[in-house]
């Protein structure tokens, strides 16, 4: 792995190789990365600190897991919410192969909640997993910002699992952003769309 990052990062006129080649070099550094994360998160990492990117401002721990199965829901409890609900659903079936329901009313033990909270400002948002996770945001963005945090917290394997906690987090700048020079480099949309979708995990 490390000879394939020096390599990357010395790439020089060699940067300038078919668009499919580029692409390819991206998604086997991007794989190798998660990979090595993975590993050793299997290794025993369950009972120690999730690997949350970038860490958030405020976690409290606590003993045992929520383990997540085809009974758990997502529960868009919050007006407007629904469509984040859909989007998280597909995301957690991409990473464990766990089908979640996306449902409406009153939320049960084992749920996922995503809700808006008038008193958190901005971007701020708690996730908070006891016998079910709760997201809470002051906007819907701030929202999408904690289901991200919930896909970095979930245990890999095929029994999925959410480590009881509670994270109280906001971004630490207003403008966060990635810049993909395409103006004087040509990108192809499968080199980019990965990159939108690190953007959308990374916060």
């Amino acid at each position: 792995m490390a000879a394939a990052l020096s390599r990357t990062t010395n790439l020089g006129k060699e940067w300038s190789l078919m668009p499919n080649a580029r692409a390819t070099i991206c998604v086997l550094v991007l794989f190798a990365a998660a990979s090595v994360v993975l590993r050793a998160r299997s290794a025993g990492a369950q009972e120690g600190p999730p690997s949350l990117v970038p860490w958030p401002r405020a976690v409290k721990r606590a003993s045992g897991a929520l383990a997540l199965t085809a009974e758990c829901r997502i529960v868009a409890a919050g007006s407007g919410l629904e469509a984040l609900a859909k989007v998280l659903r597909d995301e957690i079936y991409l990473l464990s192969a766990v089908r979640l329901g996306v449902a409406e009313g009153p939320p049960r033990a084992g749920d996922i909640v995503l809700d808006l909270a008038p008193e958190l400002k901005g971007e701020q948002y708690t996730l908070t997993v006891d016998d079910r996770a709760i997201v809470r945001g002051g906007n819907y963005r701030a929202v999408a910002w904690g289901t991200a945090t919930l896909l970095q917290a979930i245990g890999p394997g095929r029994q999925p699992r959410l480590q009881r906690m509670k994270i109280d987090d906001r971004p630490s700048l207003p403008y966060r952003g990635l810049l993909v020079d395409v103006a004087r480099k040509w990108h192809p949309v499968e080199t980019l769309r990965p990159l939108v979708e690190m953007c959308r995990l990374y916060k």
